[in-house]
């Protein structure tokens, strides 16, 4: 029965985390773990509202080294469509500060596509994230170093060919991506950060579909889509923003993609959102020098008599526009309050509250929203 698939996954999920997440001794090490994303909420319509329940992620991941600089990930996701994702090996030049993936990866493009899901600080992606591609089968060299421990910068490049479950597919696809990023740090938490990505892709004279629906996986309306046959050349690129002051974070991107076709037609899409949170105890969030992304939380209390954990608030506008030409894909406006309880350091509550601004478009489909989620991960 359908209804029971999400129960056998969150009870394996479980089962792991508190019987196999350790990690061997020898080589080759290993460690278990994984993550279980539950959502709920309200979608408020013009006719209405209902409810709505779904599980976001139900993730277990093998990881470990075959040598002292040379280790593996396997990730399974039982709820998503593309069920394998991170598969790579990774080898560590300590010595030149320089790291190989192989593998199928994420594309270096994008600080919140990078982002990992569990470090998020909202539930979904902003909207520019229907320019990114995702995870496909290719390499990426990475260069980082830290200068007097105030600056750091990085350059990661890679080639790559079609997501795993496509690679047998006939059509010639590839892409040719690279993500510079440089840091300065003026006092502990406190840093601000800038970046660019670029990407080329030939598609190979293929359909391109681009769609997605508001920054809510509960909701089943696509409020941005279109379709350009004959799509045979991609230019991506991607500046990025970061500027923390100990509890206090904002965060910026804008991408642009150009989409050129074998008919000689150009069409030109792009998307930009701008986010600010802040933490209400003294906690902040922990900037990975290395990769230049965020991390975990430094989470210095957690739930107990003593202390109810960590709160944080946070406001995010997002924008994405769709139109060119004779291509009408939509254009949107979303604006999101949010609030998280880290309750432990592996367990949070999230609460999103969105409205939803379609200009020049009227709509009977979720307007506003308001969802919730528990992760949970190990």
């Amino acid at each position: 029965m359908k209804f029971l698939k999400p129960l056998y996954a969150i009870t394996l999920l479980l089962f792991c985390s508190s019987v196999f997440a350790k990690e061997s001794k020898i080589f080759p090490t290993y460690k278990i773990g994984g993550q279980i994303a539950v959502d709920g909420g309200w979608l408020f319509e013009k006719e209405g509202s209902k409810t709505a329940a779904d599980i976001r992620r139900a993730r277990l991941f093998l990881k470990g080294d075959i040598l002292k600089d040379i280790s593996y990930e396997i990730e399974y996701d039982f709820k998503s469509n593309t069920k394998f994702k991170d598969i790579y090996l990774k080898y560590d030049a300590l010595e030149f500060d320089t790291t190989l993936k192989v593998g199928n990866i994420k594309e270096p493009f994008s600080l919140q596509a990078l982002t990992g899901s569990k470090y998020t600080t909202f539930m979904e992606r902003a909207l520019p994230n229907i320019f990114i591609f995702g995870r496909k089968v290719g390499f990426s060299v990475s260069k980082s170093d830290y200068i007097k421990k105030t600056l750091s910068w990085g350059v990661t490049a890679g080639a790559f060919l079609k997501p795993l479950e496509n690679i047998s597919d006939n059509s010639n696809e590839y892409s040719y991506v690279i993500r510079a990023r440089y840091a300065s740090f003026f006092k502990k938490n406190s840093l601000w950060h800038i970046g660019a990505s670029g990407a080329y892709t030939n598609y190979d004279d293929n359909k391109l579909k681009l769609s997605i629906r508001p920054e809510s996986y509960l909701s089943e309306v696509k409020y941005l889509k279109t379709k350009i046959k004959h799509t045979d050349k991609i230019f991506r690129y991607g500046f990025e923003g970061i500027y923390q002051k100990n509890s206090f974070t904002a965060q910026g991107e804008f991408i642009k993609e150009i989409i050129k076709t074998s008919t000689k037609k150009e069409y030109r899409f792009y998307g930009w959102y701008a986010q600010i949170s802040y933490f209400l105890s003294e906690n902040s969030k922990r900037y990975k020098q290395k990769e230049g992304l965020f991390g975990r939380i430094r989470l210095k209390n957690e739930l107990s008599k003593n202390s109810l954990g960590a709160f944080e608030s946070a406001f995010r506008i997002s924008y994405a526009n769709l139109n060119d030409y004779d291509k009408r894909g939509g254009e949107v406006y979303q604006y999101t309050f949010g609030l998280n309880w880290y309750i432990f350091k592996n367990l949070k509550i999230m609460a999103n509250h969105i409205t939803i601004d379609r200009k020049n478009e009227v709509s009977k489909y979720d307007q506003k929203i308001l969802q919730f989620r528990i992760l949970y991960d190990f």
